[in-house]
């Protein structure tokens, strides 16, 4: 709250430079906050981490996504100006930027709604085996990873070899 404060001032004393500044600042170092606070908390007292696959995928192709769509303003902003220094390029790139930043909140939205679904059908497939196997019932196999799946086939593939 205090940097946006700050932020607001500063830009009122017309120097817009050191507000993108700040900010980037701000993101990175709160990102990597956040990123070490996450790692220290999420790994306190275990011995084992259990991931989901499909999701470290998803995750990682949003990141690769993210890096071009970062660029792409960018780059052109690096090529064009050299080579037409008028006010049109100015503006063009202003509208790349922001057609960018609405892809990339397209983008985080369809994560968004991906997970949440793909949370809820795990969640709702994981609580109906179990259920089955508590009547002792053979129930069909969850899609979601846990480590219990993963010791367990494991350990039939080293009896099978």
């Amino acid at each position: 709250m205090a940097a946006l404060v700050l932020a607001i001032f500063v830009l009122l004393a017309g120097h817009a430079d050191v507000v993108k500044a700040q900010i980037t600042g701000s993101i990175i170092g709160n990102g990597l906050l956040g990123f070490g606070l996450a790692i220290a908390v999420g790994t306190w007292g275990k011995r084992e981490l259990a991931f989901k696959p499909e999701r470290v995928s998803l995750l990682s192709s949003m990141l690769v996504l993210v890096v071009i769509a970062l660029l792409v303003p960018a780059l052109f902003n690096y090529t064009e100006r050299g080579v037409f220094a008028s006010a049109d390029v100015a503006s063009q790139n202003e509208k790349l930027s922001l057609c960018v930043a609405i892809v990339l909140i397209v983008i985080y939205g369809a994560n968004l709604v991906c997970t949440l679904v793909t949370t809820a059908t795990c969640s709702r497939r994981t609580s109906r085996t179990r259920h089955a196997r508590r009547r002792g019932r053979s129930a069909a196999r969850s899609r979601c990873w846990s480590p219990r799946r993963s010791s367990s086939s494991r350990s039939s593939a080293s009896h099978s070899s």
